[in-house]
C-alpha cells in the first residue's frame, strides 16, 4: 500500500496537517502515514548535498608512478562499485597517496567524496561503523538518520544509488568497517588505507596495492620540496646517503626535513653523520618533542597479541638482513611460530618476500630490536642469541656433510640427523651467507667462540664451490681468534690450514706461509694437523714457493 492512497487502490484527496496526526478529506479504506520508514526510504529521496570531505596533503609529497597506475587500473569505472586497498608498512605513505588520488580523480564521482579518519571512530572493542554510516548520512544530507545499523546502511545505499561516489576510508583494521558502507551505484570506489592486509576483503573482490619504501629518486625528490633552500640539490650524495638512513620511509624523510628546516645552517651531510650509528638511529627522527616514527611503530606492535610481540623482539635480534621460517622457530623456540609470523605479516612489520623467507624493513628491524632491549632481561637476549647461532652452525655442518662427505676430517664432532642432498646443502649455504657471516660476527662479538670457530670450519664446503674469497678470509680470522680464545690447539690448527688455502688460492703466498709456519707452532704434535700442513705446503711449493 503507498501513503497518500486509499486502501482500495482509488486516489482520492487526503490532506494531513503537519503539526498533528491527523486527515482530512474522503477516505475510502484504511490510510498509512509515513514521512520515513527506517530501511525503506521514499522512492522520490535524494541526497540534499554533493559532500567534497577529503582533505588536502598536509605534507610534501611526491607522486608514486607504478603505485598510482596500478591504483587507477583496479578503479576504472565498472559495472558495480570497487573496493581498492592500500596497504603498507607503519609511515610508509598510504594516507597521502590515498588523498592525492582522490584530489585527482574528484571529477568521477558526481555523488561526491566521502572520508573518515577511522581513527576519531575507534572505541574499545573496534571502531563503531554506526558512527561512521550517520556522519555520511549527515554529509549526503540525510533530514533524519536512523537509530540502528541496518536502518543507516540501507538509507546509505539509497542515497549513493544515484551517482558514482568515492568514500575513503582511513586507517581500517578490520573487513566489517569496510562492508557496510560501499555505495550502490555503479563506478563508486571505496578507498582504503589499513596498516593490515585486509586478505579477508577478497570475498568482497577488493584488490590491493601495496606501498612500499620511496625509491632512492623519489625519496631525495620528496626531501628537495621539504627542504627547498637548495642544501638537498647541492649534496645529492649525502641526500642519497639520508634516504638510505631513513631506508625510504616518506615518514622518516619528513622528520629529518624537518630537523633541517630548524637547523638552516646545517649541510645535510652533518646529519647523515647523525643518523649513522644504528643504536640511535631512530632517536635522530625526533622533532621538537614528537618521536613520530617511533610513535607509528609502538602502536602497531602494542596492537598484536602477544606471542606476536615475543616473536617480534626475539627476531629484531636476528642478526642478518632476511631469515627463515624454521630459523624463527628455533629462535623463538616455539614450533608453532607460524601464527606469530602470519600476525607480524599481517601488520605490515614484517615481510614474506618467498615463500617461507621473510625479512624486516631496516627501521622496524631496529625498532624490533630496540623492544627486546627495553623488555627482555640480558639473559633472555643471550639465550635467543645462543639458540640462533646454534641453529646456522649446525645447519652448516649439516650442509658440509653432504656436501664434503663423512669422510673429511674434522675437528667439531657432529653427526646430522639428517642430510640435504648435495644441491639443496649447497643452495642453502648460498641463500644463508649473509646471514652465516653476520652470525659468525655476533658470536664472536659474544665470546661464544667454541660455535664460532665450528661453524668457520663446516664453511669450508661453500667456500669450495661458491669462492667469496675476502668474506671467508674474514670469518676464518675470526675462526682463528676464537679457536685461540677458546683454548683448542687442534681447531686453531684447522682454521691455519684453511687461511692458509684461502690466501694460496688468491695468490697471497707470503700470507699462506705466515698462516702455515704459526699452525706448525700451534699443532703441538697432532699427526691429523701435521699431514694437512704438508698438503698445504705442497700447495706453496707448486706455486713455486719453498715449503
Amino acid at each position: 500500500m503507498i501513503p497518500g492512497t486509499t486502501g482500495d487502490g482509488a486516489h482520492r484527496r487526503i490532506e494531513r496537517d503537519p503539526g498533528t496526526n491527523h486527515v482530512s478529506g474522503q477516505v475510502g479504506g484504511s490510510v498509512i502515514q509515513a514521512e520515513v520508514v527506517y530501511g525503506v526510504p521514499p522512492a522520490t529521496a535524494v541526497p540534499a548535498a554533493t559532500p567534497c570531505q577529503v582533505p588536502l596533503v598536509a605534507h610534501p609529497f611526491v607522486a608514486r608512478p607504478e603505485d598510482t597506475d596500478r591504483l587507477d587500473l583496479i578503479t576504472a569505472p565498472g559495472p558495480t562499485p570497487v573496493i581498492a586497498v592500500l596497504t603498507g608498512l607503519p609511515g610508509v605513505g598510504k594516507t597521502a597517496c590515498a588523498l592525492d588520488w582522490a584530489r585527482r580523480n574528484a571529477d568521477r564521482f558526481a555523488g561526491g567524496l566521502l572520508y573518515a579518519d577511522l581513527a576519531a571512530h575507534r572505541h574499545t572493542g573496534g571502531v563503531a561503523v554506526t558512527e561512521v554510516l550517520a556522519s555520511f548520512l549527515s554529509a549526503l544530507g540525510a533530514p533524519d538518520v536512523p537509530p540502528d545499523l541496518p536502518g543507516r546502511v540501507a538509507l546509505f545505499r539509497h542515497l549513493t544509488s544515484r551517482a558514482s561516489t568515492l568514500v575513503l576510508l582511513d586507517g581500517v583494521d578490520a573487513p566489517a568497517q569496510v562492508r557496510a558502507v560501499v555505495p550502490a551505484s555503479p563506478g563508486s570506489v571505496v578507498l582504503v588505507t589499513s596498516r593490515f592486509r585486509l586478505g579477508g576483503l577478497a570475498v568482497d573482490g577488493a584488490r590491493t596495492v601495496a606501498l612500499g619504501p620511496l625509491p632512492p629518486a623519489l625519496g631525495a625528490a620528496l626531501l628537495g620540496s621539504a627542504v627547498p633552500d637548495g642544501r638537498v640539490e647541492a649534496d645529492p650524495d649525502s641526500a642519497r646517503d639520508l634516504v638510505r638512513l631513513c631506508a625510504g620511509l616518506p615518514i622518516a624523510l619528513r622528520a629529518v626535513a624537518a630537523r633541517l628546516a630548524e637547523r638552516p645552517h646545517w649541510p645535510v651531510s652533518h646529519l647523515v653523520r647523525d643518523l649513522a650509528d644504528e643504536r640511535t638511529r631512530l632517536d635522530g627522527f625526533a622533532v621538537d618533542g614528537e618521536d613520530p616514527v617511533r610513535q607509528l611503530f609502538d602502536a602497531t606492535y602494542e596492537a598484536l597479541p602477544a606471542p606476536a610481540r615475543l616473536a617480534y623482539r626475539v627476531l629484531g635480534l636476528h642478526p642478518g638482513p632476511e631469515f627463515g621460517r624454521d630459523l624463527a622457530a628455533a629462535a623463538t623456540a616455539d614450533a608453532g611460530v607460524e601464527d606469530s609470523l602470519r600476525a607480524l605479516c599481517r601488520a605490515n612489520l614484517l615481510e614474506e618476500f618467498a615463500p617461507d623467507r621473510y625479512r624486516f624493513h631496516d627501521l622496524v628491524h631496529l625498532h624490533a630490536r630496540g623492544r627486546a632491549e627495553r623488555e627482555d632481561t640480558a639473559a633472555a637476549r643471550a639465550e635467543v642469541e645462543r639458540r640462533t647461532v646454534r641453529w646456522y652452525r649446525l645447519g652448516a655442518s649439516a650442509a658440509d656433510h653432504a656436501v664434503l662427505g663423512p669422510a673429511r676430517w674434522r675437528v667439531a664432532r657432529h653427526d646430522p640427523d639428517r642430510l640435504p642432498d648435495r644441491p639443496s646443502a649447497l643452495a642453502w649455504f648460498e641463500a644463508e651467507r649473509d646471514n652465516l657471516r653476520s652470525a659468525v660476527r655476533q658470536a664472536h662479538a659474544s665470546a661464544l667462540h667454541d660455535e664460532v670457530w665450528r661453524t668457520c670450519e663446516a664453511l669450508w664446503a661453500s667456500h669450495l664451490h661458491h669462492e667469496h674469497h675476502d668474506e671467508w678470509v674474514e670469518l676464518h680470522e675470526l675462526g682463528v681468534d676464537s679457536a685461540r680464545r677458546a683454548d683448542n690447539p687442534q681447531a686453531e690448527v684447522q682454521l691455519r690450514h684453511q687461511l692458509a688455502r684461502l690466501h694460496v688460492e688468491a695468490g697471497d703466498l707470503v700470507r699462506a706461509r705466515v698462516e702455515l709456519d704459526r699452525a706448525a707452532a700451534a699443532m703441538s704434535g697432532y699427526e691429523r694437523a701435521h699431514a694437512l700442513l704438508t698438503e698445504t705446503a705442497e700447495l706453496l711449493r707448486a706455486e713455486g714457493r719453498p715449503g
